[in-house]
């Protein structure tokens, strides 16, 4: 778990996000997890996926003003969504992530997942932001610009640029030095 000195905001090492999915045992839990994490998007978004707005390798969000954001997610995660969805008999207008009690699931209640998960790892507790932080993060470190995650998660570029310098990461890509060649 990396965490900056002189900031609160935290992500997970590739290591340490491998060891919260390997906790993992509930189906719906780690599709959950990974559209967090591959996507990027926050909690209000991600309790309101609907079936519908799975298209092809990407997720679709509505944003604030009408607008629609499409984060891409793997071929392996949309794949396996289908199959999730056709083996819970759900319908385009289901909403992806349900508990037995409710049509969806609860802000609350992924936070209490996300923080059992995290403390069984041996993480201690980590909430959906720190998940957030961590998609940043780590494709930020594999060269992706801050234009692109920008547009993935729905934040502005500045904003990115600021998690970015807050988190105190830097490229391994070499910097200027595939410029310079």
């Amino acid at each position: 778990m990396k965490q900056n000195s002189g900031s609160h905001a935290k992500f997970l090492s590739e290591k340490d996000y491998n060891r919260l999915k390997c906790e993992i045992k509930e189906i719906r839990d780690i599709f959950l997890i990974k559209v967090l994490y591959e996507t990027g998007c926050e909690l209000n978004e991600l309790v309101k996926i609907k079936v519908k707005d799975i298209v092809n390798d990407s997720i679709c969000f509505d944003e604030n003003n009408n607008n629609q954001r499409k984060s891409s997610i793997s071929k392996n995660l949309a794949n396996n969504l289908q199959k999730y969805i056709i083996g819970n008999w759900l319908n385009e207008n289901d909403y992806l992530f349900k508990t037995r009690q409710s049509g969806h699931i609860s802000t609350k209640r992924v936070q209490q997942l996300i923080n059992d998960y995290s403390i069984k790892a041996g993480l201690h507790k980590i909430n959906t932001q720190f998940i957030r932080y961590t998609h940043i993060a780590h494709a930020y470190q594999k060269g992706i610009q801050n234009q692109i995650i920008s547009k993935q998660i729905g934040l502005t570029k500045q904003r990115v640029f600021q998690i970015i310098t807050d988190l105190n990461i830097t490229s391994n890509l070499g910097g200027y030095n595939k410029f310079f060649n």
